[in-house]
């Protein structure tokens, strides 16, 4: 596929989706309760506000010590499952062949409702589709592949790839053996970095680095989702809980339940969230 889709294309392609019998599901894999951390509130407020009322959303969390044990057992010659693998894998074994399923970081959300019926659609017109990257620290000759942060898929045809689609080894990370077997999925219809917070860490296609800390995937210039690319510690949590909740209070002002919202209501939602926002972090709702 080359051809960008138009948004009425997109409105006629999800219609077609929902009237099969099929399941539409996002998921979140963690582990250790980090979906329950304060720095993740507004990102999973987000996610409720815009999923479309036929998708389904889910946390899955796995005992660490369990998926260090699965990667360290599947080591081989051929390459290794990373903790981030053995979750992925565990997921897809407990898909219904008959769905289709978003895996989205902890540390990513889709930008508009629009968005995400983008991203299921073209996972049924390609099997798979999310965000393209590319992985600079190893010498693979510029390869693309779709990145397991925003990844959505057509069930089926995911689990005949079996486990060895998100190995590790000396030309791939998670995911990137799929573009391997699968050049045509890199296409015009792929999510590409479009604008980064902070100065852009990698590069895509040459040299030219365009994405990193903040980035915004969009599809023909059209924002998509946003993924921080880094959460581990306290101050990028911080930065992260900051950046989706302005993006949470932007959505909340344009989403169309609130058209007819006047001025007046809206500042008053919005002062209300940052009262909130404020006593959370220092502990004080209850």
């Amino acid at each position: 596929m080359n051809k960008y889709l138009s948004k009425q294309e997109v409105e006629d392609y999800w219609n077609l989706l929902i009237d099969k019998d099929i399941d539409l599901f996002i998921y979140t894999l963690s582990t250790n309760n980090l979906s329950k951390n304060w720095a993740f509130i507004f990102r999973n407020k987000i996610l409720k506000l815009l999923i479309p009322k036929e998708v389904k959303i889910g946390n899955l969390e796995f005992n660490k010590n369990y998926c260090e044990l699965e990667s360290l057992k599947s080591k081989s010659k051929s390459g290794y499952l990373s903790i981030h693998s053995v979750m992925i894998r565990d997921l897809i074994r407990n898909l219904k062949p008959n769905s289709f399923c978003l895996i989205l970081d902890i540390d990513a959300f889709p930008l508009s409702e629009f968005a995400i019926k983008l991203t299921f659609v073209l996972a049924m017109l390609k099997g798979i589709n999310g965000n393209v990257q590319r992985t600079n620290c190893i010498k693979n000759g510029r390869h693309l592949f779709i990145g397991p942060s925003y990844i959505c898929f057509n069930s089926e045809y995911i689990q005949k790839l079996k486990e060895a689609a998100w190995i590790a080894n000396e030309r791939s990370d998670v995911s990137e053996e799929i573009t391997w077997s699968k050049p045509e999925l890199i296409d015009n219809n792929i999510f590409k970095p479009i604008k980064t917070i902070f100065k852009p860490i990698w590069a895509l296609e040459g040299e030219k680095k365009v994405y990193g800390v903040g980035t915004t995937f969009g599809y023909n210039n059209l924002p998509i989702n946003y993924h921080h690319f880094f959460s581990r510690t306290f101050i990028a949590r911080l930065h992260f809980f900051l950046i989706s909740f302005l993006k949470y209070i932007k959505i909340k002002l344009t989403f169309r339940d609130n058209k007819k919202t006047n001025f007046k209501k809206k500042f008053k939602h919005a002062l209300t969230e940052t009262k909130f926002s404020i006593k959370y972090l220092l502990g004080k709702i209850f």
